[in-house]
């Protein structure tokens, strides 16, 4: 899903306020927010079951960042999809299209 893939590519230093970010949370500008958050994500999985994020391997690394990435395209979906057609900008260019090629 596009928007998923826009936020994990946001640059932290792009935020609004990100100048006015505590000293202690160390954020490189340059560090990307999705990148950021689904790392917190796999080590905290990595945690409950007893390993460190950095002991896994590669292969399993991305694995578990592609179901993790998965998991929030799903949700930001089914959510997105709770939102009642009224409320859509019908100027949207970048709305979905059904089988028949109609827009929603």
């Amino acid at each position: 899903m596009r928007l998923v893939d826009q936020w994990y590519d946001l640059r932290a230093g792009d935020a609004i306020g990100f100048e006015d970010m505590p000293a202690e949370l160390q954020i490189d500008p340059e560090a990307r927010i999705g990148m950021i958050v689904v790392d917190q994500f796999a080590e905290t999985i990595c945690e409950v079951f007893g390993t460190e994020y950095a002991e896994i391997d590669a292969d399993q690394g991305q694995e578990l960042i592609g179901a993790i990435l998965g998991c929030i395209t799903q949700g930001v979906s089914i959510g997105l999809g709770t939102i009642p057609d009224d409320s859509i900008d019908k100027n949207d260019d970048n709305r979905d299209s059904d089988e028949t090629g109609e827009s929603r």
